[in-house]
């Protein structure tokens, strides 16, 4: 059944954002979509959800270490983000250490490579639904080797801040 769309959908139900966490060393890449916009909420949430799922993987890790982007919503300048990263060390009893790319420069954090790898994914499909982007973020990896250091993709979680879903990958 062929699905009809305008050139211009002014009108979206929901808008969402993929946000990534990527372990070259493990050969991971796990996606968050976020329905509101990325804020420093947001990274935080993800980032909490993941390391609550995932620190029984690594009992020795006693710092985490986030490349970030320096944009507007985790900014090492903006106190909501740093606030927030303060709660989850504390709560986590963890050391976090935010190393920043300079501006104009994330290009170079591995992560970003996925997006455009995800992009070419989606190759022009109809993205129009929450479940669409979830289902293609999902199946992104599924049955590849191989990609920008790679191998598996799982979707962490469907974000509406400030509850955390966990989605079935």
């Amino acid at each position: 059944m062929s699905v009809q769309a305008l050139d211009h959908d002014f009108a979206p139900d929901a808008n969402v954002t993929p946000l990534g966490i990527l372990l070259p060393e493990h050969d991971e890449l796990v996606i968050s979509v976020c329905t509101s916009k990325v804020t420093s909420d947001c990274i935080v949430d993800t980032l909490d959800h993941w390391w609550t799922e995932n620190k029984a993987r690594f009992p020795k890790v006693d710092t985490l270490v986030s490349l970030q982007d320096n944009g507007p919503e985790n900014s090492g300048r903006r106190s909501q983000f740093l606030y927030r990263m303060v709660q989850f060390v504390e709560q986590h009893q963890i050391n976090v250490r935010l190393a920043y790319y300079p501006p104009y420069h994330s290009k170079y954090n591995p992560v970003e490579r996925c997006w455009g790898a995800l992009e070419r994914h989606w190759n022009g499909a109809l993205l129009d639904s929450v479940d669409a982007v979830v289902g293609g973020c999902g199946s992104f990896w599924a049955g590849r080797s191989g990609g920008p250091g790679v191998v598996s993709l799982r979707v962490l979680a469907l974000v509406e801040r400030p509850v955390v879903v966990p989605i079935a990958a």
